[in-house]
């Protein structure tokens, strides 16, 4: 009887570690997507300075 109780212990501390892996890939799944979008952002306006300063010349 105790050995059962050992196995269900068991799997359930390992659906624990899952479930903690689970939520630390989630959190930095949503950090790179705030890093990626400030680097969007800072592309986008390098982008729009590259444009006027095209236009200044022509």
């Amino acid at each position: 009887m105790f050995n059962r109780i050992r196995v269900v212990t068991m799997l359930m501390m390992v659906l624990g570690v899952f479930a903690l892996l689970q939520l630390v890939s989630g959190g930095l799944l949503f950090s790179s997507l705030q890093h990626n979008q400030q680097g969007f952002v800072i592309s986008n306006e390098l982008r729009q300075q590259q444009s006027e300063l095209t236009s200044t010349w022509t």
